[in-house]
C-alpha cells in the first residue's frame, strides 16, 4: 500500500520485494526495532552480509524500513480515528 511505499519498493526485484515486505511486516508485528529489521534484510556482518535478503546499503535499507514503519503507523492511526467516528 501507499504510493510512496510502492515507489520505494519498486526498485527491488519482485521476489526480493515480497521477502522485504514480509520481513518488515513480521518485524513490526513482532515488536522488533528498526535495526533488527534492517539486519534481517541486510544480513549480518559476521557472515559478510551473505545471509541477507537484499544487497543494498545500510542507509537505503534503513530509509525503506523507517518509511514503511511510518506508513503502517499512520494507516493504523487513521483507521482508529475512523472507527471512533472522526
Amino acid at each position: 500500500g501507499g504510493a510512496l511505499v510502492d515507489d520505494l519498493l519498486s526498485r527491488i526485484a519482485e521476489s526480493a520485494r515480497q521477502k522485504v515486505e514480509y520481513a518488515i511486516r513480521d518485524g513490526i508485528n513482532s515488536g522488533k526495532t528498526n535495526q533488527e529489521i534492517v539486519q534481517r534484510i541486510r544480513g549480518s556482518k559476521r557472515l559478510n552480509y551473505e545471509d541477507g535478503i537484499l544487497n543494498g546499503t545500510k542507509t537505503d535499507i534503513e530509509r525503506t524500513v523507517r518509511t514503511v514503519r511510518s506508513h503502517v503507523a499512520n494507516q493504523a492511526y487513521l483507521n482508529s480515528f475512523n472507527q471512533i467516528g472522526f
